[in-house]
């Protein structure tokens, strides 16, 4: 199975994250690849945004998409993303989320039903599968059960091609 982890990363934790799935999951026996999103010129994460690397999603049977938590929400560059893709319909969806805050109630439920809202316009609803508060000493486990449920997630996860 050909499985697309589609990610925003600004400090590199959320791509840290995105190696360990890959890794396990290509030691499971899939296909998988991190397709990272790139910003122009940003800085601060009020900037505005404008998407300097945009990528697809040829070939995926299962897409994971990844993203930071940033002032309370889903991180722009991650919005406006999932905002210009084409239909996700038929295509199941996996999602994390890390953020620097030590509970979800603290932005990342509120960037996970963003994230949700966005992916029903587009034909998906996507599957909650983990999230990562970067500054608690429970990371490492977050982490490996993140890892645990993607994997479950891609074993139940059949292609739907319609």
């Amino acid at each position: 199975m050909q499985i697309g982890i589609l990610l925003y990363s600004q400090t590199g934790n959320t791509l840290a994250v995105a190696e360990k799935i890959r890794e396990t999951c290509v030691a499971a026996g899939h296909i998988a690849e991190i397709r990272q999103i790139t910003v122009e010129g940003r800085e601060k994460a009020d900037a505005p945004v404008v998407l300097k690397d945009i990528p697809g999603t040829d070939g995926c049977d299962v897409i994971v998409f990844g993203s930071p938590v940033q002032a309370f929400s889903l991180c722009q560059p991650m919005a406006l993303y999932v905002k210009q893709m084409k239909s996700l319909k038929g295509i199941p969806v996996g999602c994390f989320f890390t953020q620097g805050l030590p509970k979800a109630w603290m932005g990342g439920n509120r960037a996970c039903k963003q994230l949700r809202t966005l992916c029903l316009k587009k034909g998906a609803d996507p599957v909650r599968l983990g999230h990562i508060h970067w500054n608690v000493a429970q990371r490492d486990e977050q982490i490996a059960d993140l890892v645990s449920a993607t994997l479950k997630f891609v074993a139940t996860a059949a292609p739907q091609k319609s």
